[in-house]
């Protein structure tokens, strides 16, 4: 029997791309449709390899609020956790 593998991607609109770029402490992309490309270039990479990915809608408000909560930084790291444990809520 073949494991299903699942990934959660962060998914965000070009509305609240302002907003984004205002709470991350990373760098990130600067522009919505640069980041974009690049989410469905690896979302593509990733379900050839088999892997299911599951678009994650994220609340900006909600991640900044879980991010005080968790004493995280917004970034990257935090992101990834934050999706992931979104992604099991679904």
């Amino acid at each position: 029997m073949t494991k299903r593998v699942i990934v959660g991607l962060g998914w965000y609109t070009e509305a609240q791309w302002p907003e984004y770029l205002r709470l991350m402490e990373d760098d990130v992309d600067k522009v919505h449709a640069v980041w974009l490309q690049k989410a469905l270039d690896l979302e593509r990479d990733l379900k050839k390899k088999g892997i299911e990915v599951v678009r994650v809608p994220v609340d900006l408000i909600d991640f900044d609020l879980w991010c005080k909560t968790h004493q995280r930084k917004r970034d990257g790291a935090s992101r990834a956790v934050y999706v992931q444990e979104n992604l099991r809520e679904r």
